[in-house]
């Protein structure tokens, strides 16, 4: 009879295989969200993150507050009288929403570049992958944790909206609007449609993270994508309105049909991820809630350029995020695991 022998290292150690990841794809892929978002709210940025998203709103606050105090806000149209609306549920709510689709696609996106160039900082995916983790389970588990985050973000400051509403907003004069079960569907869609641009965003920053392998690269590089888009399509929405507008009477702007090459413009306008992300946010906005206003400058907008419908707008952004997740995956999965 033979009996087996515990290893033990030189001084006496007992040496235990290295545990490996077993199970459900789905359980280690979850168990790696998990710990994803926990590498996140750990982290010292996220906190400094976390403190930059609330003090700018805090102050964006304060000035509307000033504003509304400092100014008419009994006559409409009226610098106060715009700033108590803003202040006021329901178009508290966009206000959030709107801060959530400017500060929290820079801040997530500086998040998701952190969390996925730190993978290669710290060499972590190396560790986790020779332990029976696949790469499509890192991958999956990263961009659920960014997909978490990204809904968490927009709920939050949604939230924090529909507070300032019913209490900031009443007590400079405002009426709150009416609430009713039927508003719960274009909340939720209003909600979806800002989550999507926070996430579009991120993965853009995931995708130049993985392919420089480094934060600098997705953070970087995410946000020069940003100012790029900005100052681009600013310019081709320029180019667009001088050729169409025909002549300005009576305040209702009168526009000419577009051309060939403004059409081309126009199409290229409306590859942009910015472009849908507006037009998606702006069609989820329509319902029994108020979440629009009467602006003008949306009124001159709308005249000048038709938006990309919702379901062209969805499948626009759902191109992006799928390039970008299929992108990511190509370049883990040719690379080797030592890299």
């Amino acid at each position: 009879m033979t009996t087996s022998r515990i290893p033990t290292g030189p001084t006496g150690v007992v040496l235990l295989p290295a545990p490996r990841a077993t199970g459900d794809w789905f359980v280690i892929a979850w168990r790696l969200v998990q710990w994803n978002l926990f590498q996140v709210w750990r982290r010292v940025l996220t906190k400094v993150l976390l403190g930059i998203l609330l003090g700018v709103f805090v102050l964006e606050v304060a000035v509307l507050v000033f504003a509304s105090a400092a100014s008419d806000a009994s006559t409409s149209g009226s610098l106060g009288a715009i700033a108590r609306a803003q202040l006021t549920f329901p178009l508290s709510i966009s206000l959030t929403a709107s801060y959530a689709g400017l500060m929290g696609v820079v801040l997530l996106s500086i998040i998701a570049g952190a969390l996925v160039g730190g993978e290669y900082g710290f060499s972590t995916q190396r560790l986790a992958l020779s332990r029976g983790v696949s790469r499509a389970q890192a991958l999956a588990a990263q961009v659920g944790a960014l997909a978490i985050l990204a809904g968490g973000v927009v709920a939050a400051l949604m939230a924090l909206g529909a507070l300032i509403g019913v209490t900031i907003g009443p007590a400079l004069g405002g009426t709150p609007g009416a609430f009713s079960v039927g508003a719960l569907p274009q909340l939720v869609s209003f909600w979806a449609a800002t989550t999507l641009r926070l996430l579009v965003y991120s993965l853009i920053a995931l995708f130049l993270a993985t392919l420089g392998r480094s934060t600098a690269a997705g953070v970087g590089g995410a946000l020069g994508f940003m100012v790029v888009e900005v100052i681009v399509s600013n310019v081709l929405l320029a180019i667009i309105t001088f050729q169409r507008v025909v002549e300005t009477r009576g305040g209702q702007v009168l526009t000419a049909p577009a051309g060939p090459t403004t059409q081309v413009l126009i199409g290229v306008l409306n590859g942009f991820v910015k472009t849908n992300a507006d037009a998606l946010g702006a069609a989820a906005q329509l319902g029994p809630l108020n979440l629009t206003g009467d602006t003008t400058i949306s009124r001159l907008v709308g005249q000048l350029l038709a938006p990309p419908g919702t379901l062209q707008a969805l499948l626009v952004l759902g191109l992006y995020a799928a390039a970008l997740i299929g992108g990511s995956f190509l370049l883990v999965q040719r690379r080797d695991v030592r890299d």
